[in-house]
């Protein structure tokens, strides 16, 4: 007999999505991204920014790439350019759960740098392999 028409005749369906969402949800890691500015002199034209990547999922991330998405409007994007091939972040084979950090950081001159930057985190987990989140921070 099916384990799923076995469950459906004892079960409502509801109790069921509940324990397949949970089940999902084991397997999956999950990042934030947190950011605080270190010591910026902006009279002189310079910031420090700290980025920190956070898995608090509840699986551990696996070959987790890191990346800097280009700005959409022509303007930037030959300042970032610049910005990006002076900064890698990343890869790391493992990223633990339980709220373990990647902490990367940037010191740049502001008239090099673009004023926002999208970060892409992709990762393997237990749920799907190629998983990603988007980040959209404030440099200055």
């Amino acid at each position: 007999m099916d384990i799923l028409k076995f469950l459906g005749a004892i079960l409502p369906i509801s109790i069921i999505i509940k324990a397949v969402n949970y089940l999902i949800k084991n397997k999956m890691a999950h990042f934030r991204c947190e950011t605080d500015t270190g010591k910026s002199d902006f009279y002189r034209g310079y910031f420090n920014v700290y980025f920190h990547f956070i898995n608090d999922g509840k699986s551990d991330a696996k070959n987790v790439r890191i990346e800097m998405l280009p700005p959409e409007n022509e303007i930037d994007k030959e300042k970032f350019l610049k910005f990006a091939n002076k900064y890698k972040l990343g890869p790391y084979e493992l990223i633990n759960s339980n709220s373990e950090k990647i902490d990367n950081s940037i010191t740049s001159n502001i008239l090099s740098a673009p004023k926002t930057l999208k970060i892409k985190i992709t990762w393997n987990d237990g749920f799907r392999n190629n998983r990603h989140q988007v980040f959209s921070v404030d440099l200055y």
